[in-house]
């Protein structure tokens, strides 16, 4: 790997030096350092992260953490290393649908699992992670542990649409008003019909 060479008041030299777990080996350029973990896995990691201690690891101390705590085949945890590997990894299967179309992760659940259980705490049975908006990315404040029902109200395939000024997928707005989706939906792509005419018309 090619390091930046040479001196620059933008930034300080800190190759060698050690945080936590990690050792810097060289300077990326744009805040970036290349370090070594004790494990011996490397990971590039800012130099704010670096200084405020944010990343201590390559990412193998939340594992040792999260085995320590018997909390490795939990659904937590699995739900965890999930979602960082298809926002992360394009080498994932589902990274098309989620990394690849600029879905992240916020760097408090990429840091450790332990920040990750904090914020969203046991998983009820039957129940997965779901983002509340799909066009933001895995956060405290967008993520909640979902039904499936719930999940495929939110799928991105779903037509949301607003009504008295309340989002909804159409297709729950036909079962609170006990109408019928296909129909409903007929009426404004077909038919060309507006929202409130389309959801108002028994």
């Amino acid at each position: 790997m090619n390091y930046l060479k040479g001196k620059s008041n933008a930034w300080k030299d800190i190759t060698g030096s050690q945080f936590e777990f990690l050792t810097v080996l060289g300077y990326l350029g744009k805040g970036k350092w290349h370090c070594k973990c004790e494990c011996g896995n490397t990971k590039i990691v800012s130099t704010a992260k670096l200084n405020n201690g944010h990343v201590k690891s390559c990412g193998c101390l939340a594992k040792t953490n999260a085995v320590k705590h018997n909390a490795i085949n939990t659904r937590e945890y699995i739900t965890w290393t999930n979602i960082k590997a298809r926002c992360t990894n394009p080498n994932n299967s589902a990274y098309h649908n989620y990394g690849g179309r600029g879905v992240t992760v916020c760097n408090r659940w990429l840091d450790s699992f332990e920040n990750f259980y904090e914020d969203m705490g046991n998983c009820p049975k039957g129940f997965s992670i779901e983002r509340i908006n799909n066009d933001e990315g895995y956060n405290k404040s967008n993520c909640i542990w979902a039904s499936s029902k719930t999940q495929s109200m939110n799928r991105r395939s779903n037509f949301i649409v607003n009504y008295k000024g309340e989002e909804k997928p159409l297709k729950q707005w036909c079962e609170d008003l006990n109408l019928e989706y296909k129909k409903v939906f007929a009426r404004i792509k077909q038919l060309g019909w507006t929202i409130d005419k389309a959801l108002s018309t028994k």
